[in-house]
């Protein structure tokens, strides 16, 4: 694999789906890598432009023969993103057992296959996938949110707080590579989940105080409700006093 398509999947691994888009254009231009394309139709799915998505995924599809077991993980995560679970199932089954263990794309698969799992009520598959995904992967933002809120709903908040202090050392090593707004919301991704386990472990005090030290700030509290609609974790908000609320 290209060094340029490493690159690529490193801005998915990191949620930099503006940034993809762009890049993958450019590099399927320059050389027609169809795996660039590819990348080009995820991007857009991510950013909820599912139109777009379609026609690149369409011709994706016309040479999907031409696609190896890592491009075959991502189509399966652009169809995921545009609701054909059934075939994105297939694909990212087929692609775990013959990808290398090794291999970033290999923990990228299980993550959407623990996703379909929780989705499908198989919460023990789901969490080991997890779990898989992230001791191999830790950068990996989508792993590292999921775990902490199924840990949380299993109730486990011990290794959600672990899971979570994990995660915000891996973010601290790898900021320097990120563009700023994208930083920001990832910084913000990791507050709020340090906020949700505070919350699922009754530790208001700290709870309020960290949001209130968000809403006196406008910048952050801005970034701060972004974060919190990414979340779609809406329900916890009713675990704090109505007084926190500030927010909106």
């Amino acid at each position: 694999m290209s060094i340029m398509l490493q690159n690529l999947r490193a801005l998915v691994y990191q949620q930099q789906f503006d940034v993809l888009a762009l890049a993958a254009k450019c590099y399927y231009l320059e050389g027609g890598d169809l795996s660039a394309l590819l990348l080009q139709g995820l991007a857009h799915a991510h950013l909820g432009e599912h139109e777009q998505a379609r026609v690149l995924l369409d011709q994706v599809q016309q040479r999907r023969h031409e696609l190896n077991f890592e491009a075959q993980v991502d189509l399966g995560a652009a169809l995921l993103l545009l609701g054909q679970n059934a075939q994105a199932d297939l694909l990212l089954r087929a692609a775990v057992r013959q990808m290398p263990q090794q291999l970033p794309q290999q923990a990228y698969a299980r993550a959407h296959l623990a996703w379909l799992a929780q989705q499908n009520g198989r919460t023990d598959e789901a969490l080991e996938g997890y779990r898989q995904a992230f001791a191999h992967v830790p950068g990996m933002v989508m792993v590292w949110s999921s775990l902490v809120r199924l840990l949380l709903s299993l109730r486990q908040p011990g290794e959600a707080q672990e899971v979570l202090e994990h995660a915000q050392s891996v973010f601290q090593e790898m900021q320097a590579q990120l563009d700023e707004p994208v930083a920001q919301q990832q910084k913000a991704g990791l507050d709020l989940l340090q906020w949700e386990i505070w919350c699922a472990t009754e530790q208001y005090a700290a709870a309020e105080s960290w949001l209130s030290e968000r809403v006196a700030d406008q910048d952050e509290a801005a970034v701060f409700r972004q974060a919190l609609i990414r979340s779609r974790q809406i329900g916890v908000m009713q675990r704090l006093p109505a007084r926190s609320m500030s927010v909106h």
